[in-house]
């Protein structure tokens, strides 16, 4: 049986002010925990991701796809 290292109160207040603005795996690097601990232990607790969030990463993803079709290195119009 795997033992799970127990959440402190330091960790759930960060994870809690920042989960709806930051990356998972940012979070996991930073706590030291895996992508699957934070998902899970962020379901427990009822966070979302804000709008926000999800509107940069939409934007990246986008903005991406967009140098990889015209060839170009750095698209400057977002």
């Amino acid at each position: 049986m795997v033992k799970r290292k127990k959440w402190t109160k330091e960790e759930l207040e960060f994870l809690i002010k920042n989960y709806g603005t930051m990356d998972n795996r940012t979070l996991a690097t930073m706590l030291g925990r895996s992508v699957g601990s934070i998902y899970h232990q962020a379901n427990r607790l009822g966070l979302r991701k804000d709008k926000s969030y999800w509107d940069k990463m939409y934007l990246e993803r986008y903005r991406k796809k967009l140098m990889e079709l015209i060839g170009h290195d750095s698209v400057k119009a977002f």
